[in-house]
């Protein structure tokens, strides 16, 4: 069982099923809302780009 935010559920939720993503790094995960795999690729490399 796992427990999310208010940022990752919202009241419109209550009763449905939601996708939730799971990230896990060096034993730290957070859980959100599934994403575009497309789109979540797009912004990781913008954030590097911007990082060199």
């Amino acid at each position: 069982m796992v427990r999310v935010g208010p940022s990752v559920l919202t009241p419109d939720d209550l009763g449905r099923t939601v996708e939730i993503r799971e990230s896990c790094r060096d034993g730290d995960c957070e859980y959100g809302r599934a994403t575009n795999q497309w789109l979540e690729g797009l912004l990781l490399a913008v954030g590097k780009l911007a990082g060199c």
